[in-house]
């Protein structure tokens, strides 16, 4: 499984000042992981239609948007457990100094990648940190203290 880590600086069209930064996030028999990649690269031709399709639902921006500004993708990949039932991307935006989280919820399917989207965000709908947690506990059936002390350790390694 993928995700993106990006910077964006731009003033036209619309000024932009973002720093994005991936959290994979496992639950396997009931218990949550963030996992390390596997893998970080940079962004190919091949990763275009997957990042403006996450990362412009989630997010609001697409690759074309990087043409009218200063930054860069890096892709990072990760091996998720074969264990694992379902699969918490959480993305950590900084716009312009203002931090919020966006994140897409993937529950263990028979489907061509394994994979079937239970929950997504949309770069329209507000949301505080604490809420965006409160709420992905439930979806994942995690303790929210679990949930918030598996992101804390993560964030302090990196």
């Amino acid at each position: 499984m993928k995700a993106f880590a990006f910077e964006l600086k731009a003033v036209d069209p619309k000024p932009l000042d973002l720093a994005v930064k991936p959290y994979l996030l496992t639950v396997c028999s009931g218990k949550a992981t963030v996992l390390s990649p596997v893998r970080r690269r940079q962004f190919l031709e091949e990763d275009l239609v997957g990042f403006d399709e996450e990362i412009g639902f989630l997010i609001g921006i697409v690759y074309n948007d990087f043409f009218h500004g200063e930054g860069n993708v890096e892709v990072f990949e990760y091996d998720v457990s074969s264990s694992c039932e379902m699969v918490a991307k959480i993305y950590e935006v900084r716009d312009s100094g203002f931090l919020y989280y966006r994140a897409r919820v993937y529950k263990r399917s028979e489907g061509v990648e394994g994979w079937t989207v239970i929950f997504s965000d949309h770069f329209s709908k507000p949301g505080r940190p604490k809420h965006k947690l409160e709420e992905l506990s439930a979806i994942i059936g995690v303790r929210l203290e679990e949930l918030a002390e598996a992101l804390k350790e993560e964030h302090a390694a990196k």
